[in-house]
């Protein structure tokens, strides 16, 4: 499987490079590199440490691999995420797009998502390119998928300061999951 370019950037946990990489643009945000067209290999955490930061394995657009000491690292992907994992039913995301059938793109059709829980919706409220409801849904009704959430632009939250929000209404959605399951697993046993 080709591997696929990606943009990379960490957070230097002593503010010094800790690795010989070649010189990078500065975007002006002290302590932060952008390693435009490298790839994750792996990421390694420091057990010795208090347990913050660790260490990721790059490889460089020719190939190198690298190793690079980090406080916090995030992989950005890009506006036109591969969703070719998701099973067959949900057709790459297609049929979970705000605008149904057509490709995901972060910009123009993100997954459509339940804004309390972020769990993604098969077969959402068909919608019109021009944001207007469709009533013709005779076929399936909207059903959101437990086990899918989607966080960041993914989800249309194209600022950052949105992923904290999506990430706890994420979290607090598995946590209630979990508790109403460990509580009916502790009700039918008594």
């Amino acid at each position: 499987m080709e591997s696929k370019r990606r943009n990379m950037f960490y957070e230097n946990k002593k503010q010094e490079t800790t690795c010989n990489l070649p010189p990078f643009c500065d975007f002006g945000y002290p302590g932060y590199t952008a390693l435009v067209g490298y790839s994750v290999a792996g990421f390694r955490s420091n057990a010795s440490d208090s347990g913050v930061g660790g260490c990721v394995e790059l490889v460089s657009p020719e190939g190198k691999s690298v190793l690079v000491e980090v406080a916090v690292a995030g992989v950005l992907i890009g506006s036109r995420p591969d969703l070719t994992f998701l099973p067959e039913e949900l057709d790459q995301g297609r049929n979970c797009g705000v605008i149904r059938g057509l490709d995901i793109d972060c910009r123009s059709n993100p997954l459509a998502i339940d804004p309390w829980t972020h769990s993604v919706i098969l077969n959402p409220k068909e919608v019109t390119s021009e944001g207007e409801d469709v009533d013709k849904q005779e076929d399936a009704g909207s059903t959101s998928l437990p086990d899918l959430y989607a966080v960041g632009p993914l989800a249309g939250d194209n600022f950052v300061r949105f992923i904290v929000g999506g990430a706890v209404a994420t979290a607090a959605s598995i946590v209630d999951r979990l508790q109403l399951t460990v509580g009916d697993t502790a009700v039918s046993s008594e």
